[in-house]
């Protein structure tokens, strides 16, 4: 209903009400910006929740970053009562909202099945200080990819700015769009030389590092490994490697992650993580000497 240049009909009349304007003043009402005054403070009144500011000229007033012209609905309302007219604005811009809502929730609803959870180094948002992402560990940061196998971009606010949902509600999608995909990975441990064991996740589909982030998929990693928590190393973007803590290659493992991270595309971190039922969270210091690092 709001477009970019919308047209609203709605109301004004009357001459003891906030929005009076007396018929032979009707033009000057709307062209000294005046009515539009009067719009603003009644819906400021009305819908406090409402980011309510002035357009561009005397005529136009925005909302939710939509500009609104107001020429059509002074023109709607004049010949109204002032309890008319106030009711009939009200109704006219609540029917718009809903509106806009109903088209917003139905943009996500075209896109959710594509988004994708996805990590990045943060000096990604140097380049684009407008990716929608969140803090991790290490210098890294979640962010939210949408894939439909023709077109891969990371979002940005622009392209979910008319979505009408929160990050929390994207992520969430995200994260239960990648465990779907991820439910049919092989995860086969390796047994080492000596002790514990391994598993290597290398799918080349871009998303092998993020999975560290998927508590359903890095459970089934911690059950093949037979262990409640694993160590963990995500050196670039497509590459996750898990290990039981008695691993007796881990020293050379903690080495590889840091040369890998200086030597493959799309590099990340060099750091070690440990998951467990409890989440994702770096290895402490002792953890760290036991790894030689």
């Amino acid at each position: 209903m709001f477009s970019r240049r919308n047209v609203l009909p709605v109301c004004c009349g009357a001459a003891a009400s906030l929005l009076a304007v007396r018929p032979m003043q009707a033009a000057d009402a709307l062209q000294n910006g005046s009515f539009k005054q009067d719009v603003i403070a009644l819906l400021a009144r009305r819908h406090p929740e409402w980011t309510v500011l002035p357009g561009d000229d005397l005529t136009t007033l925005r909302i939710a970053s939509k500009d609104i012209s107001l020429t059509n609905l002074y023109l709607h309302v004049q010949a109204m009562s002032a309890a008319d007219r106030e009711r009939e604005i009200i109704a006219f811009f609540e029917h718009g909202m809903r509106t806009d809502a109903a088209k917003d929730a139905s943009l996500f609803t075209a896109a959710e099945e594509y988004l994708r959870l996805q990590i990045m180094p943060d000096d990604y948002r140097k380049t684009a200080s407008d990716l929608i992402c969140r803090p991790f560990f290490a210098g890294l940061s979640i962010a939210y990819a949408l894939d439909d196998n023709e077109r891969y971009q990371l979002l940005r606010q622009s392209d979910v700015s008319a979505w009408a949902v929160g990050q929390q509600d994207i992520e969430a999608r995200a994260t239960a769009n990648l465990e779907t995909l991820s439910a049919s990975v092989t995860l086969k441990p390796t047994p080492g030389a000596e002790a514990g064991a391994f598993i290597i996740v290398d799918t080349s589909d871009g998303y092998d590092a993020v999975r560290l982030l998927l508590p359903r998929f890095m459970a089934r990693l911690r059950a093949a490994l037979d262990v409640p928590s694993v160590f963990a190393g995500i050196p670039n973007r497509d590459f996750l490697v898990a290990w039981t803590p008695d691993f007796s290659a881990r020293r050379g493992f903690a080495a590889k992650i840091a040369d890998d991270v200086r030597r493959r595309p799309h590099p990340l971190t060099e750091a070690l993580f440990v998951s467990a039922d409890a989440g994702v969270r770096l290895a402490n210091a002792a953890e760290m000497l036991d790894h030689a690092r």
